[in-house]
């Protein structure tokens, strides 16, 4: 009986792995073919624009310290781009996507300060996706409209809870560069397997509240 066990837990894991090895690859060949771009943004709370420049270019104007943003969609391609323009480096800009599916990170994503992007389907960030930020937050919890404004206008942390039974997953295949900063991949599933470059990461179970506001002061755990 305990052999059986120990075989069905090894077959678990193997299915498991195989599954996020097979998500990676369709996310690449998605990716490379079909312009993505992050879509029906909305501003919730703070002040900020989004401007397109080109087609494969867009710009988050951040014009307060915490901004947050409503997406249908934040998803980006290969040889997109996608970059906040944040005047400090303590600056943050929270993102929750509203609509269906989970989020392919396969392109840039760029700012000076912080971008937490949170999505309870599930991110992705794929083989030729490059972050390039002061601190990262991924994470499949939910969040009210009240803790985006309150956010948003200072009253608080944020605190990321992920709902019971949510499988959502949070995978990194590709390059995470936030030096001086925190990276929090927060999901029931969490794959790490893409190079980094930070002060801390931390890799986060359900079970575990985050608390998120500054990140840079809450490296408190270290991962890989």
């Amino acid at each position: 009986m305990k052999n059986t066990h120990k075989h069905r837990k090894t077959m678990t894991w193997q299915s498991k792995s195989a599954a996020i090895a097979i998500a990676i690859m369709a996310m690449s060949l998605h990716s490379s073919s079909v312009q993505a771009m992050p879509e029906q943004g909305k501003v919730v709370a703070g002040q900020g624009e989004i401007a397109r420049p080109d087609e494969k270019t867009m710009v988050i104007n951040q014009k307060t310290d915490r901004l947050a943003l409503d997406w249908q969609k934040f998803n980006i391609a290969k040889d997109e781009k996608v970059h906040f323009d944040q005047n400090s480096k303590s600056a943050i800009a929270l993102n929750r996507v509203v609509g269906d599916g989970r989020s392919i990170i396969d392109g840039s994503l760029s700012a000076k300060g912080h971008v937490f992007v949170i999505n309870p389907n599930g991110v992705l960030f794929g083989k030729n996706s490059s972050v390039d930020v002061g601190g990262l937050v991924a994470s499949t919890a939910n969040v009210t409209d009240d803790d985006m404004r309150n956010f948003a206008q200072g009253k608080g942390d944020l605190g990321l809870q992920i709902a019971a039974g949510r499988e959502a997953s949070v995978i990194n295949a590709g390059t995470i560069k936030a030096e001086g900063g925190l990276v929090a991949l927060h999901a029931t599933n969490v794959e790490n397997t893409g190079s980094s470059r930070m002060r801390a990461a931390r890799l986060s179970s359900p079970q575990q509240r985050t608390s998120a506001s500054q990140p840079t002061r809450r490296a408190s755990s270290t991962s890989r």
